[in-house]
C-alpha cells in the first residue's frame, strides 16, 4: 500500500511538472523571425512585406487569439524579417515555413563590461548628462572583427556605452559567411571567419581596393564614399584603472608584485624551491634556450616540484608556450621576467606571475645569492584604482603607416587590455579549478577589445547628432582625445616613456567630450577619391570603383595625400634644405553659430610651424572655413617630429596632432 501511495505521489508530481512545462511553453515571448537578406528598401515593398508578415502571423495564431498577431519590429536594412510575441509552439511552426530561415528568442541583454566605460567617463572630467540617457538609442553600427579564433563560437550579449545602446554578437566559425544579428537599437559586432573572405588578406594590406561584398546598402566595411568607416587597424590599445596582480613571495620574506590571472592553490604558509631555467637545463641545451624555457630545453627531473624562472629574451616563444613547457615538467609554478609590462596572462590553475624589470633582477639576485632559495606564487587579486592608466599596450600597432606615411596612424587609443569579454567555454585541462564550471566570460586583450569601445563611442555620438557623417564622428573623437593619465601626467607607453602620436594617435577617446567638439574635419567622398589619385590609382579604376565620372587632379603625387581633410596631419618627407611644406584643412563649425577660434601651435624645438590665418571667425550661416599650416625643418632634428595645433574659442579645444619626418 505504501509503495502504491509513493507511486501515485511520484506520478502526480511528475504530471504537475510536465503540465507546468507545457504551460510555460505556451506563454508568448518575443522572438525574431529571420527571413534572409534584405532585397529592397522601397516604401511600397516594405508595406507589402509588413502586410505579408501579419498574414503569416495570423495563420499560425489560435482561432481565439487572432488579435494577438502583431509585429513588434519590422526589419528591412540589415536583414529581412520581423519580431513578434510567440509561444514556443508557434515559433516552431513558423521555423518550418518556406519563407523563414530561422526563428530564435529575442533575448533581454544584460550589462557585463562596466569598468572600461566608467573609466573613460571618469577620465573625461565630465559627469554623464541625464538628457543623453533618453536620446542615445535607435542607432546600429556594425563592427566586423577579422581576428578569428578557432573552435566553436557562441552568442555573446552585452551593452554599449549606455543601456539604451544594446548589442549582441554572433560569430560563426563553421560556415563560410558572416553572421549578423541586430536589435532595433544597438551595436552589432561581426566576426568574419569565412574561408577566403577575411579582411586580413594580403591583398587588403597591399591595396586600398574595395570589397563589393561589404558594400551592400552601406552595411559593412567602409567604401570610399564616406558612408561607413572601420576602426580596427586604426586603434591603439590601453589599460584601465584595474589591474590583476599575483604576488611572488621569497624565502627571505621579501615580496614582489606580479601581473597574472591564476587560480593558484599556493599560500604564504609554504614555499617551494625556486630555480632559474638555465640551472635546470636538459643535457646539451644552450643556456639561451633554457633561460627562455624553449620547448625541450628543461630537464623534468631537475624542474619537478620547483618554481621555475623564465625570461623574455626571445619574444618568439610566447608566455603560453613557456607556461606549458614548465607545467609539463611537473613544476610548481612559473615566474616570468620581462622588460615590458604585457598585461595579465590567464594561466588557469597553474601558479604564474609576471614581474617587470628591476623586480625580476631582484628575484634572480636572490636565487644566485642563496644556498636554498625558496618562493611561492599567490592567487590573483583584483587591484582597483590602479595607476597609471591609461598606458599604451606593448602589443599596439605603431606608426608610421606602411602604405603611406602621409596619413597618421594609428588614429586613436581605447581600452584594450584586460577587458571582461564573452568567450566560448572550451577549457584546456588544468584551466578551471576542480569542481568549478568554465566561465562564459574571460579577461581578454587586443584590438578586438579596443575596437568595440570606439564603435560604441561612435554610436553614442551618432545617436545625439543624427546628421553627422562617420568622418565627422571620427574627427570629434580624435580632436577631443585625452593626453593625460589618471595621475594627471602625459600618457606613457609600456616602457614608461611618453607616448607619441605613432603610438597613441590623437590620444585616449573621451566619448562625452566628443559630443561637443566645436569643430570637425569632414573627410568627404572627393577626399577619398583624390587620395586614390595621389596614391597612384588610375582614373579608370577609380571611376569603376566609385561609379562616378571623377577626374583626378592634373598633378597627383603621394606627398599630396597630406592635404586630405583628415583630423590629423602627417608629412612623410620634409626636406630640410627645401622651402616650407604647406597643407590645407577645412573646419566645419558644429558649435554655436557665432564663434571665433584662435590657433595655438605646440611644436618641437627647431621645427617652425605657422598657421594662416591664425583666427577663424564663424558667423551666422558661415559654417566652413579653411586654413593652411606650413612646416619648415631647417633647424629640426632628423626623423619624426611630433606636435599639435589647437583651436580655442573659450569653450572648445580642437586639437590636431601632427607628425613630420625631417630628412
Amino acid at each position: 500500500m505504501a509503495s502504491l501511495l509513493q507511486l501515485l505521489h511520484f506520478l502526480s508530481i511528475h504530471c504537475l511538472l510536465l503540465c507546468g512545462i507545457a504551460t510555460s511553453n505556451q506563454v508568448p515571448k518575443p522572438y525574431v523571425v529571420y527571413m534572409g537578406s534584405s532585397s529592397s528598401d522601397s516604401d511600397g515593398d516594405v508595406q507589402l512585406a509588413e502586410s505579408a508578415h501579419l498574414q503569416l502571423l495570423s495563420s499560425i495564431a489560435p482561432s481565439g487569439e487572432r488579435g494577438r498577431a502583431s509585429l513588434i519590429h519590422h526589419y528591412t536594412h540589415a536583414f529581412k524579417g520581423f519580431s513578434a510575441m510567440l509561444t514556443e509552439n508557434e515559433a516552431s511552426i513558423l521555423s518550418g515555413h518556406s519563407d523563414v530561415v530561422s526563428v530564435f528568442p529575442d533575448y533581454i541583454l544584460h550589462l557585463h563590461t562596466t569598468r572600461s566605460w566608467d573609466f573613460l567617463e571618469a577620465e573625461s572630467g565630465m559627469r554623464r548628462r541625464p538628457r543623453y540617457m533618453h536620446v542615445s538609442s535607435d542607432v546600429i553600427i556594425g563592427m566586423i572583427d577579422t581576428e578569428c579564433a578557432t573552435g566553436p563560437k557562441k552568442l555573446a550579449k552585452g551593452y554599449g556605452f549606455y543601456p539604451e545602446m544594446r548589442f549582441i554578437l554572433l560569430v560563426d566559425g563553421n560556415k563560410s559567411n558572416t553572421s549578423l544579428i541586430t536589435r532595433p537599437s544597438g551595436l552589432a559586432f561581426l566576426e568574419n571567419c569565412g574561408r577566403g573572405y577575411s579582411l586580413n588578406q594580403e591583398k587588403r594590406e597591399r591595396e586600398y581596393g574595395l570589397n563589393p561584398s561589404f558594400n551592400d546598402k552601406g552595411i559593412g566595411i567602409p567604401s570610399f564614399d564616406g558612408k561607413e568607416f572601420a576602426w580596427r587597424d586604426l586603434t591603439s590599445k590601453s589599460n584601465c584603472n584595474r589591474d590583476f596582480q599575483s604576488a611572488v613571495s621569497l624565502g627571505d620574506g621579501k615580496a614582489y608584485r606580479g601581473s597574472a590571472i591564476n587560480f593558484s592553490n599556493l599560500t604564504n604558509t609554504k614555499t617551494y624551491p625556486v630555480v632559474f631555467g638555465k640551472d635546470v637545463a636538459a643535457n646539451f641545451t644552450p643556456t639561451y634556450e633554457a633561460r627562455n624555457c624553449y620547448p625541450g630545453s628543461l630537464d623534468p627531473k631537475k624542474a619537478a616540484g620547483k618554481i621555475v624562472v623564465c625570461v623574455d629574451d626571445d619574444p618568439v616563444v610566447s608566455r603560453r608556450i613557456k607556461k606549458l613547457v614548465v607545467q609539463d615538467m611537473n613544476a610548481k609554478g612559473l615566474i616570468f621576467i620581462t622588460e615590458v609590462e604585457r598585461g595579465p596572462f590567464d594561466s588557469g590553475i597553474f601558479p604564474f606571475a609576471e614581474v617587470v624589470g628591476v623586480e625580476g633582477l631582484q628575484i634572480l639576485k636572490y636565487i644566485n645569492s642563496t644556498k636554498n632559495p625558496r618562493a611561492t606564487i599567490l592567487p590573483t587579486v583584483e587591484v582597483p584604482r590602479h595607476k597609471p592608466a591609461p598606458v599604451i599596450a606593448y602589443f599596439s600597432s605603431i606608426g608610421p603607416a606602411q602604405l603611406t606615411e602621409n596619413i597618421l596612424k594609428p588614429d586613436i587609443t581605447a581600452p584594450g587590455v584586460a577587458i571582461l569579454a564573452a568567450t566560448t567555454p572550451h577549457p584546456e585541462p588544468g584551466s578551471v579549478p576542480v569542481g568549478k564550471k568554465p566561465s562564459q566570460f574571460a579577461i581578454k586583450s587586443g584590438t578586438s577589445m579596443a575596437c568595440p569601445h570606439v564603435t560604441g563611442a561612435a554610436s553614442l555620438i551618432k545617436s545625439v547628432h543624427r546628421g553627422w557623417t562617420p568622418s565627422m564622428i571620427k574627427s570629434a573623437l580624435m580632436t577631443t582625445a585625452i593626453l593625460y593619465n589618471n595621475m594627471r601626467k602625459p600618457l606613457t607607453n609600456s616602457s614608461n616613456l611618453s607616448a607619441n602620436p605613432h603610438e597613441m594617435g590623437a590620444g585616449e577617446i573621451s566619448p562625452l567630450k566628443a559630443l561637443h567638439p566645436g569643430l570637425v574635419f569632414e573627410t568627404t567622398t572627393e577626399d577619398y577619391l583624390q587620395f586614390l589619385c595621389y596614391y597612384g590609382y588610375s582614373e579608370k579604376n577609380i571611376r569603376s570603383m566609385s561609379k562616378t565620372n571623377f577626374n583626378c587632379p592634373r598633378n597627383s603625387s603621394e606627398e599630396l595625400i597630406s592635404n586630405i581633410n583628415y583630423p590629423s596631419i602627417s608629412i612623410g618627407n620634409l626636406n630640410r634644405h627645401q622651402t616650407a611644406k604647406t597643407v590645407k584643412r577645412t573646419a566645419t563649425n558644429v558649435g554655436p553659430s557665432n564663434a571665433t577660434y584662435i590657433a595655438k601651435v605646440h611644436a618641437p624645438v627647431g621645427l617652425v610651424v605657422k598657421v594662416f590665418p591664425r583666427k577663424l571667425v564663424f558667423l551666422q550661416g558661415l559654417t566652413r572655413l579653411s586654413y593652411k599650416v606650413s612646416f619648415f625643418g631647417k633647424e629640426a632634428p632628423s626623423g619624426y617630429n611630433f606636435g599639435s595645433l589647437t583651436w580655442f574659442d573659450g569653450r572648445h579645444s580642437v586639437r590636431t596632432v601632427f607628425a613630420v619626418n625631417v630628412e
